[in-house]
């Protein structure tokens, strides 16, 4: 496989999946490799653990770039996995943080959107400045008829 990165040209094997997959059984033995279809209708590489019993198999990565745009195969996959850590503990203390940063960063960002609203409607509500009325539809067809005279409007 080849593609373009900036001016270069970058050159690289493609693994075959079913090596990739062995790499993985051999971390542990419920993961699975699969491509699974993105709502954007993309194809994506996904790491799946089979949990077992009536329950279906959970994704645990998707091989993806940092911008999000989906990756090509590689062994770089089984690198990343072997780094995940595994230690339920630990592993929902960094979502519930990642999530809790996440809600501030958002909390924020409509805080200022709420502060601009402000700032707009108070040039506009100031001294001088008439708030916008909802005008019904005889004052309409009055200024129709009126217009209609010739008389300007």
């Amino acid at each position: 496989m080849e593609y373009r990165e900036g001016s270069l040209y970058v050159v690289r094997d493609e693994a075959p999946p079913a090596s990739i997959s062995q790499s993985l059984k051999s971390i542990d033995p419920r993961l699975f490799l699969e491509q699974q279809v993105t709502y954007r209708n993309e194809l994506v590489w996904c790491v799946v653990v089979d949990i077992g019993g009536d329950r279906p198999p959970i994704t645990l990565m998707e091989w993806r770039d940092e911008s999000g745009r989906p990756l090509e195969l590689s062994s770089g996959i089984i690198d990343r996995m072997q780094r995940m850590d595994r230690d339920a503990k630990t592993l929902t203390a960094k979502v519930a943080e990642k999530n809790r940063v996440r809600d501030e960063i958002k909390t924020r960002d409509n805080e200022e959107q709420y502060r601009e609203l402000g700032r707009d409607w108070n040039k506009v509500s100031g001294a001088g400045h008439a708030g916008l009325l909802p005008r019904g539809a005889s004052l309409r067809m009055a200024r129709d008829k009126a217009r209609n005279r010739g008389e300007k409007i």
